[in-house]
């Protein structure tokens, strides 16, 4: 969808509305990405009803699409009088519209039974936020509380900004735009709805069970059933070829357009991994279905082993001269990731596979990129939260991510990773995302000079974290290649490994 902006006259306006009702019209574009439109009307200018009534025309048309196309802010505001045509019920809130609390969200108040796991700093005017939906827990601030309190009764963004105006004595921009910010993130998360949203939850079950088929492929267990994908074990049923079969599952995604925007990263992944095809340390792939028809799937190699976590907790012990076999296995695997201009971007304990005999293998290149042909591609969301490096996060729930991954923040989070074979722990800690991100912004890092297998950690391993972990990138490693080149120096030169 086309970003519109800046119209100045009445004329233009109708202009924007028309366009708006023909792309309504247009099934391929009712998918396509948010339409954000926001009409500036000049002072001397009056609104010309005929503007309404064609995106109400449009509206009609398809009444579906408002909810999908976020049409939330066309503000038609006099400079002289900010609220006054805004807030007008006729002009605003038919471009704008009114949303609700979800009915599956819940906020309640802190039991004392939950006092255990909170420390009291968020045990005092602190909310539990429970999504139904996704079976998860947040614990949120009187702020949130006071602004989600709003919407109980259907409201608009603007009734709801103004409201909080009059309620500080304040019309300050600062308060505006923070809550216009929070406002479009609760949307996005579907804990503020449209109105007339009805609220349908497709059934979150795998599609497959055991014993069923899936083109060539017999399913003989459900791996994993996560919140938008299925993972099965499934054997070819010509060559007895064991796999896993990573499947998006339509029944968990309601939103068409989010099961596309999940399809083209499974569609990038496999290739992705077809051009990483070669490296022993990647898994990898075999087939990918996309049929319009079917939950689009990718079929992968079966790999043996266990999450790098779940090795080093089985472990009573590990002595130095293993630890530097490991260590040079996930530097070897990411180093031949590199060496073709691969960046994986999501580098955490799970998605290293090991076993006893300490080969690595990488999994789950979901948020993988080209570092040469996708150098524009912003891909902001993803990653597990203790392994974000510093310059990709904001101290702000609403807006967590900043930044695109790149070869230093691989570097980062291979230091992460080395840090936890050694001290089998991560650096920084963190009860809320805000107290998390602050302490991966700022805190110093602490190197003891005993692993937590009671070994000795040498100066220049030490080293080769502290480089890794620098909280500016530019003083890292270039890549996973120019820190295996030191670990070889400084360390394998120096021990019988």
């Amino acid at each position: 969808m086309k970003l519109l902006q800046d119209v100045v006259d009445t004329a233009e306006a109708a202009a924007v509305a028309e366009t708006m009702a023909a792309e309504t019209m247009v099934a391929e574009t009712m998918v396509a990405e948010t339409m954000v439109v926001e009409t500036m009307v000049a002072e001397t200018m009056v609104v010309d009803k005929t503007v309404v009534e064609m995106v109400m025309a449009a509206r009609t048309a398809a009444p579906d699409l408002h909810q999908n196309l976020a049409i939330k802010r066309l503000a038609l505001t006099n400079h002289k009088k900010d609220w006054e045509l805004s807030s007008n019920p006729f002009y605003y809130n038919c471009f704008m519209g009114k949303y609700k609390l979800s009915k599956y969200i819940t906020i309640t108040g802190i039991d004392e039974a939950s006092y255990d796991n909170i420390p009291g700093t968020y045990q005092k005017d602190y909310f539990h936020l429970y999504d139904v939906i996704y079976k998860k827990c947040f614990l949120i601030n009187g702020t949130i509380n006071y602004f989600l309190n709003k919407f109980h009764t259907p409201a608009t963004e603007a009734d709801v900004i103004k409201e909080i105006h009059d309620e500080l004595n304040s019309n300050g921009k600062e308060i505006e735009d923070t809550c216009s910010a929070f406002f479009k993130y609760l949307c996005r998360r579907n804990i503020l709805v449209p109105e007339e949203n009805e609220e349908i939850v497709f059934e979150g079950k795998p599609v497959y069970k055991e014993g069923d088929v899936i083109g060539n492929w017999n399913i003989v267990e459900v791996l994993s059933d996560k919140r938008s994908v299925d993972i099965y074990k499934a054997v070819d049923k010509k060559t007895h070829l064991v796999s896993v079969i990573k499947l998006l599952n339509r029944n968990k995604i309601a939103d068409p357009r989010k099961y596309k925007k999940k399809e083209e990263r499974l569609e990038r992944e496999y290739s992705l991994l077809q051009k990483a095809n070669g490296i022993t340390a990647i898994s990898k792939a075999y087939e990918l279905n996309k049929d319009e028809n079917q939950n689009a799937y990718i079929v992968l190699e079966f790999i043996k082993g266990k999450g790098l976590s779940d090795f080093l907790n089985d472990l009573e012990y590990l002595p130095g001269q293993d630890m530097y076999v490991l260590m040079q296995n996930i530097l070897v695997a990411f180093a031949s990731l590199h060496q073709k201009n691969l960046i994986h971007g999501d580098i955490h304990p799970h998605n290293i596979m090991t076993d006893d005999d300490k080969t690595v293998r990488i999994i789950d290149l979901g948020f993988s990129r080209n570092a040469e042909t996708e150098k524009n591609e912003i891909l902001k969301s993803g990653g597990v939260n203790y392994y974000m490096p510093p310059e990709r996060i904001n101290i702000s729930s609403v807006k967590k991510y900043s930044k695109e991954p790149d070869m230093y923040s691989d570097v980062y989070q291979i230091g992460l990773l080395l840090y936890l074979i050694v001290y089998n722990s991560v650096p920084f800690k963190g009860f809320i995302w805000e107290e998390l991100a602050q302490n991966i912004k700022e805190q110093i890092i602490n190197y003891p000079e005993i692993s937590f297998w009671n070994e000795p950690v040498s100066t220049n391993l030490i080293n080769i974290l502290k480089k890794s972990l620098n909280k500016e990138p530019s003083e890292r490693y270039a890549d996973a290649c120019s820190i295996l080149k030191d670990f070889k120096k400084s360390i394998l030169a120096k021990t019988s490994v």
